[in-house]
């Protein structure tokens, strides 16, 4: 989500706004970034799995407001999609970082936490690249929307899964 929405969100804005303000391009991104540090800060009493699996509800609708943005021409829809975009990211991260913290041995935590961090900034390139390989191919719009909705089904395969196994201690 952080790396769809990083590669995407500066585009719509100045789609939107015909490209006359950078400034509020940055500041679409800022509210991403801020609604995410407050969600996680106000999230500290879910445990890890509630967290995990209400992000993930989060996000289809999030991506959603995000690819509609653009058609719509609407700033606002565009705000309300880094708002859940950023709550769905906070609340995914805070729960499962929680999770592999509290199944790791104390003695390879940090290890276990390094590995997490990894795989989640190597993830967030993929995004970046495929939205940009396929706007060249099928142009922007249609490139948010395959995104959007290829992301989004993973998103709801996840909670799936995650609704139907039994919540463990840890979690």
């Amino acid at each position: 989500m952080v790396g769809f929405y990083a590669a995407l969100a500066p585009g719509v804005t100045a789609a939107i706004l015909h490209g006359q303000s950078p400034a509020v391009s940055g500041g679409v991104v800022a509210e991403f970034c801020i609604v995410t540090t407050l969600a996680i800060l106000a999230s500290s009493r879910l445990s890890g799995r509630t967290a995990v699996l209400a992000g993930l509800a989060l996000v289809p609708p999030g991506l959603a407001m995000l690819a509609a943005a653009s058609p719509l021409k609407s700033l606002w829809v565009q705000a309300g999609g880094a708002a859940l975009g950023g709550a769905a990211v906070a609340l995914a991260y805070r729960g499962s970082l929680q999770a592999i913290n509290a199944m790791a041995p104390k003695d390879r935590r940090a290890e276990l936490t390094s590995a997490y961090l990894a795989c989640g900034f190597a993830g967030n390139a993929l995004p970046v690249i495929g939205v940009g390989l396929l706007t060249g191919l099928i142009g922007a719009e249609s490139a948010a929307w395959a995104f959007a909705a290829t992301l989004s089904v993973l998103a709801v395969g996840a909670l799936i899964w995650g609704v139907r196994q039994r919540p463990s201690k840890a979690a």
